[in-house]
């Protein structure tokens, strides 16, 4: 399968927005409804959408989608279903399921984030500069979300920031209750393939616990910094992801069926 990601494609209509489904019972429908030799029913190769490249403007044209794939056609080439759970099927590096349960459990964490932050962002002062208003002819504030996972922290920034685009990166679609705000753009998209399409792009860039999920972090930081604008922000929430036992020491990684000691 092609390595490039953007799925916006010159069949799909730019002036409509693609939602996913919201609902449990629906949650296998993101699989879509394509034909056993991968065509969209019009004889199309699904897969050769995902060779037109990636997108480089971190802010959506007029006529653009707010998604950049089409839930019904494209579902079956980012997603598979895997022992009864909906799971990304562009890469083997990230491994957690990306259905409606999986989503409304980020919702929860994004919830006890908010929490312990007192808002959604430290660095409160920093970033609202960042963000604040410009005048006409200037680039207007942009956010970028890597792993924006259910879209609820792209949402609740672009209902805070409404004069700013707020983009969100994920390997998977988001699953949405209701129509985001007109200021939010998805983008199905894989960032252990690079950032530098986003050069000088953003103000800034949110990356909330999905360390396991990247090959390479200290290369993911570098491009970080070439895709914020000067006196950007850069915004970051990850944990432990080492096992611990009752005692407080470190469980040491095994290979599977390796018996434990």
């Amino acid at each position: 399968m092609p390595r490039s990601r953007d799925l916006r494609t010159p069949g799909h209509p730019s002036d409509e927005a693609y939602y996913s489904s919201s609902h449990t019972d629906d949650a296998d429908d993101e699989l879509g409804d394509t034909s056993d030799d991968m065509t969209d029913g019009t004889n199309t190769d699904i897969n050769d959408d995902l060779s037109l490249g990636r997108g480089s403007s971190p802010a959506p044209s007029i006529n653009s989608s707010l998604y950049s794939y089409h839930s019904s056609v494209d579902g079956s080439v980012l997603l598979k279903d895997l022992y009864g759970r909906v799971i990304n099927n562009t890469t083997e590096t990230y491994g957690m399921p990306a259905d409606v349960l999986e989503h409304n459990r980020l919702d929860m964490q994004h919830e006890m984030l908010k929490k312990m932050r007192n808002g959604l962002f430290l660095a409160d002062n920093d970033v609202r500069r960042a963000l604040a208003p410009r005048e006409d002819g200037e680039s207007q504030p942009a956010v970028l979300d890597i792993g924006s996972g259910s879209g609820l922290w792209m949402v609740d920034m672009a209902k805070m920031f409404p004069h700013a685009e707020i983009v969100g990166m994920d390997l998977a679609p988001a699953n949405l209750s209701e129509s985001p705000p007109p200021n939010c753009r998805f983008e199905c998209d894989d960032v252990n393939l690079g950032l530098l399409h986003y050069r000088g792009g953003f103000d800034v860039v949110h990356v909330s616990c999905v360390a396991q999920g990247i090959a390479n972090y200290r290369k993911m930081l570098d491009e970080i910094t070439e895709v914020l604008r000067p006196g950007g922000v850069f915004l970051a929430v990850d944990g432990d992801v080492h096992l611990w036992d009752e005692n407080q020491q470190l469980v040491p990684f095994r290979a599977e069926g390796e018996p434990v000691s």
